[in-house]
Formats: C-alpha cells, sequence, structure tokens
C-alpha cells in the first residue's frame, strides 16, 4: 500500500498563498471551505495539485495544513486522521509555508477571490 505524498509547503497555484493567481480556482471551491468551517466536524483536504492521483496517493493541502495548525487544528475530522496516521502526523509537523505570504486567515482569501460568508 502506498504513502500519500503530502507536500512540505503550499504549491504555486494554493489559494492560501498571497501570490497564487486569484480567480484561478472556483467560487464553489472556497464555498465549500466556508461550510466546512461553519460546521462541528470540519474536513480534510488534499493539495489541489494532486487531484490526477488516486485518493490513497493524494497528500494534505500544505496551505489549508498551516492554516489549521495556526488555529490549533479546529478540524475534527484532522484530529481524527492525526490519531490514526503516522503520514499525516508527520507531515503537519514538518509543513512550511516556504517562505511564501500567507492569507492571515480563510475569510482574507476567500475575500480576495470574490467570496464572502454567508
Amino acid at each position: 500500500m502506498s504513502q500519500p505524498r503530502h507536500p512540505a509547503e503550499p504549491c504555486s497555484t494554493c489559494p492560501y498563498r498571497k501570490d497564487a493567481p486569484i480567480g484561478h480556482w472556483h467560487r464553489s471551491e472556497f464555498e465549500g471551505l466556508l461550510a466546512s468551517e461553519a460546521s462541528q466536524l470540519g474536513a480534510v483536504y488534499a493539495c489541489h495539485g494532486h487531484r490526477k492521483l488516486g485518493n490513497a496517493d493524494r497528500g494534505l493541502c500544505a496551505g489549508w495544513l498551516l492554516d489549521q495548525k495556526k488555529r490549533n487544528v479546529p478540524s475534527i475530522k484532522l484530529r481524527l486522521l492525526l490519531m490514526t496516521s503516522e503520514a499525516a502526523c508527520a507531515a503537519i509537523e514538518a509543513v512550511t509555508d516556504g517562505g511564501h505570504d500567507l492569507f492571515p486567515s480563510l475569510a482574507a482569501m476567500c475575500r480576495a477571490n470574490g467570496v464572502r460568508r454567508p
């Protein structure tokens, strides 16, 4: 069984990066993030750059992991994954912004992409 390849830093089109192309991702991506934040369980997000990989090979989004880490991991689904996956634990420990300027919050990232909380 293969292990997911978790990116060590946000990829060039990661929506959490301020220098990522605005409008690259459909507004439904941001609406989904906001809806997940509003739920009690949250979600786990894979790197968009890994979409062509099989589910078992897709790594966690580095930008999302950094945001979760900064906010003390509010996603219950991520907390459950961290309790059962050594690879996920290693990913959240190793992830770095890579020197890239990230949005200070999920709301700021969504606003920059034309999506506001409902």
